[in-house]
């Protein structure tokens, strides 16, 4: 049941009450199958437990994009992933590569998507005045929203997924 069936949530608000435990499940099963408890993870990020504990149990979990991307990076998944709104199962080669600096035989690379998906993020930062941002913010959210494009092997990036998807990170920010 955590693999979800829609790529990016259309309505937000009638799929709020779903989304909003997607991450709960997501964190607990990988931190299951990790055989880690929540004590340790919070020490291997060098986050306080309190903060791994509220993802874990609050009914309303409002973490920060960069708590999502330390431990996407930690479990070497993306934060859509994470998040509960793309599969565990999916693979990402892109991001592994990327993460590696290995580029392999079967990676599909697209470097006129990348600068697109690079284009957007900047705009969308220019657009809404965010002063407050780093490059270890900026390059995950330019990776996401490239890697969902590049998966379907799309030549141009999915607006709607990048507009869902950056709205979504302006929030935790």
């Amino acid at each position: 049941m955590l693999a979800s069936t829609m790529e990016y949530p259309m309505d937000e608000k009638k799929n709020s009450s779903l989304n909003k435990h997607k991450l709960q499940l997501v964190l607990g099963k990988l931190m299951a199958d990790a055989q880690i408890t929540y004590i340790e993870l919070a020490k291997d990020l060098n986050m306080a437990t309190s903060v791994i504990a509220q993802l874990l149990n609050s009914d309303e979990p409002s973490p920060r994009i960069n708590t999502l991307i330390k431990i996407s990076k930690y479990f070497k998944i993306t934060v859509s992933q994470l998040i509960g709104e793309a599969s565990l199962e999916a693979k990402y080669p892109v991001l592994v590569a990327l993460d590696e600096g290995v580029i392999k035989e079967n990676i599909y690379w697209n470097p006129s998507l990348f600068i697109d998906a690079t284009n957007i993020v900047v705009q969308f930062i220019k657009d809404n005045n965010i002063k407050e941002i780093n490059s270890e913010v900026v390059i995950p959210i330019v990776k996401e929203i490239y890697s969902y494009s590049a998966r379907k092997r799309l030549n141009e990036i999915d607006k709607d997924f990048s507009n869902w998807y950056l709205n979504f990170i302006k929030k935790q920010i």
